[in-house]
């Protein structure tokens, strides 16, 4: 099973696997003045469907504007040619976005926030206690933890916890550059079942802003393919089909050039922009 879960359609699914990155070059160096509006189409889609995740995260990060910084992307994977109404949408992008970071050492003097000098400031306020996972087999809840970024010593000892000690560690809030915000104490205790399984829940202690979540969110963009002949209107009108129809407000266009008056309404209408070279380098 995908770390996103299940999924209506058939799925491309990507990893970290250090081959050459093919789609996004084939991208950058379509000839556009050479081929048929239904080639150009077919050619991204294939670019699409054989993308790694380096190009899904050039692809997120790289457009006009850029939905999210690098640091912030963690896995991601892709859905081609997806069922939408009488038409079909050629993409839809899934990934983490990660809003916290486990620190190496407690924050002496955390970033942008001066006055934040000692412990008392950092932990002035808490949030309820939270589950991260409930019920999971061991493998399950090490797996989870290490991907959250816990070392594996760490995630031994929050797995051998006794029934009321709690495994503390300094995070990091992100802002919206993926830069480093405001610092946060979690405390980790784990509960054992007679079943074998194990719950892990935390409680966060913070000087201004309750952390969102524990690690990241799952996000999801809509992702089109724009033909030299199809018009303002209806692209928009099928991106916002696309973006009630997958219950979200993000929405890639790769597109051939556009007049600088179609580049600020699409822009304008949340729309981010992937424009392609209009001939071969």
């Amino acid at each position: 099973m995908s770390f996103l879960g299940q999924s209506a359609g058939p799925i491309v699914k990507l990893s970290r696997n250090g081959y050459p990155s093919f789609a996004m070059v084939r991208l950058a160096n379509l000839n556009l003045t050479a081929q048929p509006a239904l080639s150009l189409v077919d050619d991204i889609q294939l670019a699409l469907a054989i993308a790694t995740e380096t190009d899904l995260k050039s692809l997120l990060c790289g457009c006009t504007p850029a939905l999210i910084a690098p640091k912030q992307v963690d896995h991601a994977e892709i859905q081609v040619g997806l069922p939408l109404a009488e038409t079909t949408l050629d993409g839809l992008i899934r990934f983490e976005q990660v809003h916290c970071l486990l620190a190496g050492k407690a924050p002496v003097q955390p970033i942008g926030n001066p006055r934040y000098q000692n412990y008392p400031d950092l932990t002035l306020y808490h949030s309820g206690l939270q589950t991260l996972a409930e019920r999971v087999c061991p493998q399950t809840a090490l797996a989870i933890l290490t991907h959250v970024g816990y070392s594996a010593e760490q995630a031994q000892a929050i797995l051998h916890l006794p029934s009321q000690a709690w495994h503390k560690t300094w995070w990091w809030q992100l802002d919206s550059l993926g830069q480093l915000s405001e610092p946060f104490y979690r405390w980790m205790r784990l509960r054992g079942h007679p079943s074998g399984t194990l719950t892990l829940q935390y409680q966060d202690y913070y000087p201004e802003t309750c952390p969102p979540c524990f690690y990241s969110e799952i996000q999801q963009v809509s992702v089109m393919v724009r033909s030299q002949t199809d018009s303002f209107a209806n692209t928009l009108a099928m991106l916002n089909r696309a973006r009630a129809g997958f219950n979200t407000s993000l929405a890639i266009l790769i597109t051939p050039p556009l007049s600088d008056l179609e580049t600020e309404g699409f822009i304008r209408q949340q729309v981010s922009l992937y424009v392609l070279n209009s001939q071969r380098s």
